[in-house]
């Protein structure tokens, strides 16, 4: 792995965990009551598959759309360090 890409990795993964114990404490929370919710239905012969599906088909998108934000967040830090690279060999060549 590249300096560009742990630095990227690094921005990428403290930016997404300053939001990630929120998101972790409202899944716990939303999942206490969706099994509760699930036991009472399944109580009752009500079938949950769809909402269950709907549910999971939701937080692979949130999954992903964090992935992909980390992925672009790399390619911000590997861009303008490339940059800089640029910048420092032509104030290299000029002086």
């Amino acid at each position: 792995m590249t300096f560009e890409q742990k630095l990227g990795f690094e921005v990428a993964k403290e930016m997404l965990d300053t939001h990630n114990g929120e998101l972790q404490k409202a899944k716990d929370e939303f999942f206490e009551v969706f099994g509760e919710i699930w036991e009472k239905a399944k109580e009752k012969g009500i079938k949950m598959f769809d909402l269950e599906e709907a549910l999971y088909n939701y937080l692979d998108t949130i999954k992903e759309e964090y992935y992909k934000a980390g992925r672009a967040i790399d390619g911000v830090v590997e861009r303008e360090t490339l940059k800089n690279e640029v910048a420092k060999a032509k104030k290299k060549k000029i002086v």
